[in-house]
């Protein structure tokens, strides 16, 4: 069993999870920049102490299985392996490196395995991340 954390630990473990947040709000803002020029789209930018924005899917780009949802969600997790911070025990890179994606019909949560998400998709590049929003019809 575990030692329990000492006040000490719990307060450091706090603010690098306060830190990571912070990371991963700025690197959201500065995505959804690099993600609406190279879609040649706009969508409402994330709020500066948000993490994730929606696209919202174009309807004339759906594909017959692929109207089941309304806008894919775009995630800087903190929580994620990459994007933990320096202040991480496991010594995890200073700018966020680690994207998620996953479908939403209107405001909720959806899960369509025949489009590859059966749970949230994650990348590494924004290269990826551009291929995978295309595909997806944003």
């Amino acid at each position: 069993m575990p030692k329990p954390e000492t006040e000490e630990q719990k307060t450091a473990r706090k603010i690098a999870e306060k830190s990571a947040k912070a990371a991963c709000c700025t690197r959201a803002a500065s995505l959804h920049t690099e993600l609406c020029t190279a879609l040649k789209r706009s969508c409402p930018a994330p709020d500066t102490d948000d993490y994730c924005f929606r696209f919202p899917c174009k309807k004339e780009n759906f594909h017959p299985i692929y109207t089941t949802y309304t806008h894919v969600s775009v995630s800087v997790p903190p929580n994620a392996s990459g994007n933990r911070g320096p202040g991480d025990p496991y010594n995890e890179p200073e700018i966020p490196i680690m994207f998620e994606t996953a479908l939403f019909y209107n405001e909720r949560i959806v899960y369509r395995f025949e489009c590859g998400y059966d749970d949230v998709c994650r990348f590494v590049s924004v290269a990826e991340l551009v291929t995978e929003l295309r595909r997806l019809g944003c």
